[in-house]
């Protein structure tokens, strides 16, 4: 059943859920020269990934591809590495590629801002190329991308609206007739991937509380 399921999903232009869609790297703000893109998998099978930039000798990307299983995100970390006068008040793109196999399904492209002013520069290309890996390690973890170094507070509501996501993400699929559950919880590929969404806006919340 989910090999069927799969096949007929894949065969469509699949959305790509990655998180933030904005960058946003400040030069007098340390904190903000390492940021991390977590994309996220809500289908029923394994896919790929590459990261590709429109300027990639601004930027460090330790694993620009790899592979994210069902039901789990990737944590990608993202270094500006020029903060030169020069280089301030511009803007960039990544773009984030995701394959079934060898089979392209979907991309997103995330804006970049260098900000030392208010005022952003106009001018963005849209010539992506490769980004070269280094070896720093890729974090992988289950339903929901962890930063070790990170404490956050958050209140009750964006908890019990993650619990529900999560819920929703390991319900079953609707026609699944090998299921033990009950037809009335059964869930639609819609409704995995709306609660994927707002998991992943949750995701942010959590992060910069």
């Amino acid at each position: 059943m989910k090999s069927r399921i799969a096949k007929s999903t894949v065969a469509k232009n699949l959305p790509v859920f990655v998180f933030p869609e904005e960058l946003n790297f400040i030069p007098k703000d340390q904190r903000t020269h390492k940021q991390v893109l977590t994309i996220y998998n809500p289908y029923e099978f394994e896919i790929s990934f590459q990261v590709l930039s429109n300027a990639p000798v601004r930027y460090t990307v330790p694993n620009p591809r790899g592979t994210v299983k069902e039901h789990c995100c990737v944590d990608i970390v993202i270094k500006h590495k020029h903060f030169e006068e020069s280089c301030f008040n511009t803007t960039d793109k990544f773009k984030v590629e995701v394959y079934h196999g060898a089979k392209l399904i979907g991309s997103k492209v995330i804006v970049s801002h260098l900000k030392n002013e208010d005022n952003l520069s106009e001018s963005i290309s849209d010539s992506f190329s490769r980004l070269d890996p280094t070896t720093e390690p890729l974090y992988l973890s289950n339903s929901v991308g962890k930063s070790s170094h990170s404490t956050f507070r958050v209140g009750l509501f964006p908890i019990i609206i993650t619990i529900a996501c999560l819920i929703i993400l390991f319900l079953p699929l609707e026609g699944d007739i090998f299921s033990a559950f009950p037809s009335w919880v059964h869930v639609t590929i819609n409704m995995k991937l709306m609660a994927a969404f707002v998991l992943g806006m949750m995701t942010m919340i959590f992060i910069k509380s």
